[in-house]
């Protein structure tokens, strides 16, 4: 009896267990199909001025922003701990016709090695400010943004939050959507809800199974 009691409460959790990977195999097609429609929405990059993206405020897509400048000397990065390379800058972006604004309204992620050189190059305490204007292509993920918004390097440390607007954009430079990756992570998420699908349906054949038992010795006292 009490073997019997231990399969159930074993089989009770993984019950359980498959209900929360399950959840989390529909999460994942949900994050398909978000991809899948926004590679459907911005089959190419949508050209966009600063201003213009400052007003519209969008919440994800692919764009290509003109007139804004790269505050190269105010970014902020992510290290490589075992070389003490940069792997990737957050630079702040202005817009290029108004000057300096007193706070970003825009943070670019960017790869570009000669933003990482520049930002190598640059002196905190030095004079003068480096500042590149050039269109940034990126996109603007659809769920959330970055939450690395200081970095360092060597003894030096940068934090932007004093830099960047509350509501600033975040934007990934180099990325795009992809209806390629967008159909593997829906692929992925369907086969983990499948698989979950059949190991809840053989748990439920053991519970009936366990119960049967359990009424056949019941009825045998």
């Amino acid at each position: 009896m009490q073997n019997l009691r231990g399969a159930k409460l074993f089989a009770g959790f993984g019950f359980l267990m498959m209900v929360v990977i399950a959840a989390l195999g529909c999460a994942i097609v949900a994050l398909g199909m978000v991809e899948l429609i926004e590679s459907r929405e911005f089959p190419q990059p949508r050209s966009i001025s600063y201003s213009d993206l400052i007003r519209l405020k969008p919440n994800h897509g692919w764009f290509e922003v003109q007139g804004g400048l790269l505050d190269v000397r105010n970014a902020a990065w992510e290290e490589t701990v075992s070389t003490r390379s940069i792997k990737r800058a957050f630079v702040p972006l202005y817009d290029a016709r108004d000057g300096r604004e007193p706070k970003a309204g825009v943070l670019v992620e960017t790869k570009d090695p000669e933003v990482l050189a520049a930002i190598v190059r640059s002196v905190p305490d030095g004079p003068g400010a480096q500042m590149t204007s050039r269109p940034v292509q990126g996109r603007v993920p659809a769920f959330g943004r970055s939450r690395i918004i200081s970095g360092r390097m060597l003894s030096q440390h940068v934090d932007l939050r004093p830099k960047l607007k509350p509501d600033f954009i975040y934007l990934a430079e180099g990325e795009a959507p992809s209806t390629g990756s967008s159909l593997g992570i829906i692929g992925m998420g369907t086969l983990v809800v499948i698989m979950t699908s059949v190991i809840t349906m053989k748990l439920i054949k053991e519970q009936r199974t366990l119960a049967q038992l359990r009424g056949g010795i019941t009825s045998n006292r």
